[in-house]
C-alpha cells in the first residue's frame, strides 16, 4: 500500500502491484469463505473471526472518493496476528 503512493513506482510497476494485491485479497477471501463453511454459525460468535471478516470485506470495497482510507485498515490484520501470537504465549 505504501508503494501505491509513489506515482513513478506505480507508473513502472503498477501492473505487478495490482496483480499481487488481487492475489492477496483473493487468498483472504478464500480463507474467510472456508472458515465460514467449516465453523458455520460459530464463526460469527468469535470476535477475531468477525474482525477478519470486516477487514476482508473492506478490502473488497472498490477504491473511490473518500473510501481509500478504509483500505488502509487491512494493515490491522497484521496487528491481529501479533496480538493472537502474544496472547497464546
Amino acid at each position: 500500500m505504501g508503494l501505491e503512493t509513489s506515482k513513478s513506482f506505480m507508473a513502472e510497476y503498477g501492473i505487478f502491484i495490482d496483480l499481487i494485491n488481487t492475489m492477496v485479497i483473493s487468498i483472504f477471501v478464500i480463507e474467510i469463505a472456508l472458515r465460514i463453511f467449516i465453523y458455520r454459525i460459530s464463526f460469527f460468535k468469535d470476535p477475531w473471526s468477525l474482525f477478519d471478516f470486516f477487514i476482508v470485506f473492506i478490502s473488497l470495497i472498490p477504491a473511490g472518493e473518500g473510501l481509500e482510507i478504509l483500505r488502509v485498515l487491512r494493515v490491522l490484520r497484521l496487528f491481529r496476528l501479533l496480538c493472537s501470537t502474544i496472547l497464546q504465549d
